[in-house]
């Protein structure tokens, strides 16, 4: 006891083994912080991602839900033209008409909006395309023979996944009826 009392009030420092358990505590405390950051990271930019094709996935349907709901002509897409094009009421206390558009661009990979007074509207060019609102990008059909979007009567569903850039996607699947009770074929007034 009395050596460890005089050993203490030595200053000689630390030996050479003590220096080198220290450091290797050190690394092994420093190790562990650096991987659980790590881990961190990569797991906070996985939701940061789903998150966003998720945002995406719902302004989409969001948009599509407010068109076709209030729809008094809905055309029908097919899967080598992917524009569904409604005859709507504008939100507003007059009971005025527009057309409104989403198109899939299979080569961006996107679903796209339009509104237009009574404009005609058909498939656009890539320059035209720009001046669409983006509504989704990373979209990829559900499957090659399933249109994107579908149209039967008053109904148009809506098939389509939305990736991640991790990889994984949120799969969109849903119908959305119009409430007019009278709703017609395509509505020419729109369609080019």
């Amino acid at each position: 006891m009395r050596r460890l009392k005089e050993r203490l009030r030595r200053d000689d420092g630390f030996t050479l083994i003590e220096l080198v358990i220290y450091s290797a505590l050190l690394l092994l405390v420093l190790g562990i912080v650096g991987s659980v950051m790590v881990s961190g990271i990569t797991n906070q930019a996985r939701i940061t991602d789903t998150t966003s094709s998720t945002t995406e996935s719902q302004t989409a349907v969001e948009s599509l839900g407010l068109g076709v709901r209030n729809a008094t002509a809905i055309n029908s897409p097919t899967v080598s033209r992917p524009l569904l094009i409604v005859k709507t009421y504008k939100r507003g206390a007059t009971a005025d008409l527009q057309c409104q558009a989403w198109y899939y661009s299979a080569t961006e990979r996107t679903i796209r909006a339009k509104v237009t007074n009574n404009t005609k509207i058909g498939i656009p060019s890539a320059s035209q395309l720009r001046t669409w609102t983006l509504l989704a990008e990373n979209v990829a059909p559900v499957d090659s023979s399933t249109p994107i979007f579908q149209t039967s009567g008053r109904t148009v569903t809506v098939n389509f996944v939305v990736r991640s850039d991790a990889g994984s996607g949120q799969i969109v699947t849903t119908s959305i009826a119009s409430r007019q009770n009278t709703v017609g074929g395509a509505p020419s007034e729109c369609v080019l």
